[in-house]
């Protein structure tokens, strides 16, 4: 959904924007409310506003809610089975695969895992006596960092630098912007740590959710949000489609000569039967599935598997 650039044209544009929500705090309430926006949407709309009422589940949509289910259940996956590959403490959720910076304003109206990224970030949950698991955090801009110089261009770092105001800091962030130097979502985090810093009397907008049961189901689906995850299964679907051609060859093996030469003379510098070659590539994907095993436990989508090939999986 492209923006038009004519909407943070000037700098003075901001200041009146953000008067016109503060001046409207009732009518800007009754639209977040809707949720006909994604949250991190509503909850930067409100800030600006200078609503600080403190949010819970009913501020977020079921995607929403379903999406921090499964951000608690990879935590949950990488205690029960000591995974080394999440780095982040117990009991803490945090950033997606992608990272911080690829943040966008346009990718946090179709992808829930952005949106909550935008919305939530890092936070910490605990579990109830009833088993439901409450994530606590205080919606705030502590500086602009967040949106400032990280994954910047160096025209847009020197602009920045050079900015001696709050006013000239806007003004350059909008003039990068228009230059395509700077994404959108790097300009609003750079408006509300100048206008919603502690130093600027803003509290922050306490965040208590009630999310109830963390399912296996929810688990089996938070490790799709894992960037090892995602090469993993790439990987393992390039070795499965190689394995089916090696299948092909056997079944007919002049295919070996003009189909596969590449083939025929990697055996040949090897001084390896074709099929023992293709043993020792069965073995790789089995090694891999069983890395994924330990790795993700019981939740992994090949455990209790044995030997197998990946079509009915992939």
């Amino acid at each position: 959904m492209p923006v038009d650039k004519k909407i943070i044209n000037e700098d003075s544009s901001v200041d009146k924007i953000i008067n016109l929500l503060k001046n409207n705090q009732d009518t800007v309430k009754e639209i977040t409310d809707a949720k006909l926006l994604p949250s991190s949407y509503r909850l930067y709309l409100r800030s600006l506003a200078g609503i600080t009422d403190p949010v819970d589940e009913s501020f977020f949509k079921d995607s929403e809610l379903n999406m921090m289910r499964k951000k608690i259940g990879r935590s949950e996956i990488a205690k029960e089975t000591g995974d080394e590959n999440y780095h982040l403490p117990k009991n803490t959720i945090g950033y997606g695969y992608r990272g911080g910076k690829d943040l966008s304003v346009s990718r946090a109206l179709t992808d829930d895992e952005t949106n909550i990224d935008m919305t939530i970030g890092k936070a910490n949950y605990t579990k109830d006596k009833n088993g439901n698991y409450i994530l606590k955090d205080k919606y705030d801009f502590d500086g602009i960092m967040g949106g400032g110089y990280g994954g910047l261009e160096g025209k847009s770092i020197m602009r920045m630098s050079k900015a001696e105001t709050d006013k000239d800091l806007i003004s350059a962030a909008i003039e990068s912007y228009k230059n395509g130097e700077m994404s959108l979502a790097q300009v609003a985090r750079i408006i509300g740590g100048i206008n919603l810093g502690s130093d600027k009397g803003f509290k922050g907008v306490p965040i208590e959710i009630n999310l109830g049961q963390v399912t296996d189901k929810d688990k089996k689906e938070s490790i799709k949000l894992d960037r090892k995850y995602k090469e993993d299964m790439e990987s393992l679907q390039q070795y499965q489609d190689y394995l089916d051609r090696l299948n092909n060859v056997e079944k007919n093996p002049k295919l070996l000569e003009f189909a596969e030469p590449y083939l025929k003379s990697s055996l040949d510098y090897m001084g390896k039967s074709f099929q023992d070659y293709k043993k020792d590539l069965e073995k790789d994907i089995q090694d891999k599935i069983t890395k994924m095993n330990k790795q993700y436990g019981k939740y992994s989508p090949y455990f209790d598997q044995g030997i197998i090939t990946l079509k009915d999986i992939l």
